[in-house]
């Protein structure tokens, strides 16, 4: 199967009136994470706009959640590992403190089993 390959990082693609965006990389979780960089994805169709953190560990630098109140999404799913992985109660409580002012509802963590 022949497929053409692009970079995503920091593009926009085009489907319909459809777009797909993707941010620069971010770090995975706290800054020099030895787990690398992640990408968020938005998806807006002129109408709604979902944002997903892509295993993000929660926006605990403040760059991200910036970029995330940019896009300023109808939607947002905030995932990755909670506790553990180099990610401590201290930053789940700063992705908190960062985002819940802006948000409209109360945030829900639903564990994944």
């Amino acid at each position: 199967m022949e497929a053409d390959v692009e970079v995503a990082d920091g593009g926009c693609f085009t489907y319909g009136s459809t777009e797909v965006r993707f941010s620069r990389p971010h770090w995975h979780g706290v800054e020099g994470s030895k787990l690398g960089y992640v990408l968020m994805v938005t998806i807006d169709d002129g109408e709604e706009r979902l944002l997903h953190t892509s295993d993000m560990d929660g926006p605990v630098l403040r760059e991200v959640t910036e970029e995330i109140i940019e896009v300023d999404p109808h939607l947002l799913i905030v995932d990755g590992q909670i506790v553990g992985l180099g990610q401590s109660a201290k930053h789940v409580e700063m992705s908190v403190q960062l985002l819940l002012p802006r948000c409209q509802c109360l945030p829900a963590i639903l564990p994944v089993k």
